[in-house]
């Protein structure tokens, strides 16, 4: 059996793009691909659908948005395209109209990164051709079971960073192989600019990146940036996975996201499945949540002086004993990738 998708985008490169990729698969079938609102509901209303890809700002003749006709014209489960990152709030709103997953669409290295995610797009609109919208199970609970649905990591990368550090997370991203173990990002910086700093690290390389969101699980390739002005520490859920839990501020510390809060917790829950990385930074963040990693286990290590731009945190690490390895921005990379894809445990 093939599902069936219809394809619904203002973008004509987005219509090639999809029908491209998903009629590769012997999984699905593309009925059409078109930039027609009004047709496309017509389309739907008269032929049976396992799946609807669609532009969120696509907008019908009356100036409303199409997806908001969705629900009366499909009884079929749709993934979002949009230009921009949606939050937890709205995603609820867009599950209620039937829409059960979305896909933030690149700024720039557009067909580039698309290209690389191909394989995760297939995955994702298999996963919703197989919901049945009529089943009665509600559209908030099939939008978290899909969310969910890829491969849980079992295993942990959490990095730490403040002055210095976005350079240096770029730098590293750039050689990051695409199916590590989950990544957490602790980079000090405000509220209004982590969301925009992860879209620029999914750039920079293969790994998707976003802003972790309260209950979101690990997932292998997929790194999750803690929100600025909060507190993020891993949990495991009613399953038994990595999630994350985002929170106020800590009052405990000066620093929001506090690199030490997330270390510590990761420390206690995931203890030597995990890798920490503390790089560049002024103060002393993270040197005591990674003492904590290093006595449970993990394999930790930290940015040389050479190519740090401030020694701080790193320096920090070092004197209270916490640290495996000391290394430049390269080579942190490659070990990471090491670490993430050989399954080898490094703790000293």
């Amino acid at each position: 059996m093939k599902y069936r998708v219809l394809i619904v985008d203002g973008s004509a490169f987005m219509r090639q793009f999809l029908r491209d990729i998903l009629g590769a698969s012997s999984d699905f079938e593309v009925i059409g691909a078109l930039g027609d609102p009004e047709r496309a509901l017509r389309i739907m209303a008269s032929e049976s659908i396992n799946a609807v890809a669609l532009d969120l700002e696509l907008q019908c003749a009356d100036g409303s948005l199409f997806y908001t006709k969705l629900r009366s014209a499909a009884r079929c489960a749709a993934i979002g395209f949009s230009k921009r990152e949606i939050d937890g709030e709205v995603l609820e709103e867009l599950a209620s109209y039937g829409i059960v997953d979305v896909i933030v669409k690149p700024s720039v290295g557009y067909k580039e990164i698309l290209i690389t995610q191909a394989e995760e797009i297939r995955r994702r609109f298999l996963a919703a051709a197989q919901t049945r919208m009529d089943s009665g199970t509600p559209a908030r609970k099939v939008h978290r079971e899909l969310a969910a649905s890829g491969a849980a990591s079992g295993r942990l990368i959490v990095i730490g960073a403040s002055t210095g550090g976005t350079v240096a997370l770029d730098s590293i991203f750039q050689r990051l192989k695409p199916n590590l173990p989950g990544i957490i990002v602790v980079q000090h910086m405000p509220a209004p600019y982590t969301a925009d700093f992860a879209k620029t690290l999914e750039r920079s390389g293969k790994v998707r990146v976003r802003e972790a969101v309260d209950g979101d699980r690990v997932m292998e390739g997929t790194a999750l940036v803690v929100p600025g002005g909060k507190s993020l520490a891993v949990v495991r859920d009613q399953d038994g996975c990595l999630a994350v839990r985002v929170g106020p501020r800590d009052p405990r510390s000066v620093y929001n996201p506090s690199i030490d809060y997330t270390f510590l917790s990761v420390a206690e829950v995931v203890g030597p499945d995990a890798m920490g990385v503390i790089l560049t930074g002024m103060g002393s963040d993270g040197a005591k949540g990674l003492r904590a990693l290093y006595d449970r286990g993990a394999y930790t290590i930290a940015q040389d002086e050479s190519s740090s731009v401030v020694y701080g945190m790193p320096c920090k690490a070092v004197e209270l004993g916490g640290v495996c390895k000391v290394m430049d921005l390269a080579a942190i990379a490659d070990e990471i990738n090491r670490w993430g894809t050989e399954h080898i445990n490094y703790a000293m």
